[in-house]
């Protein structure tokens, strides 16, 4: 089991909250990627021109 960033599970709730409201502001279709790096799973948002050079 991975160790969480998070101190509480109460902190945990309002980060995830605050952030879903910030990107549903941003009034764009977005997508959630997760991948595994050495890290540990990782969140990407996919979004922008579909038809475009991918960033990253």
């Amino acid at each position: 089991m991975s160790k969480s960033v998070y101190k509480s599970a109460k902190g945990e709730k309002i980060v995830r909250k605050m952030y879903d409201k910030q990107v549903l502001a941003l009034n764009i279709e977005f997508e959630d990627i997760y991948v595994d790096t050495r890290f540990g799973k990782t969140h990407l948002v996919k979004t922008g021109n579909q038809n475009g050079k991918p960033i990253l």
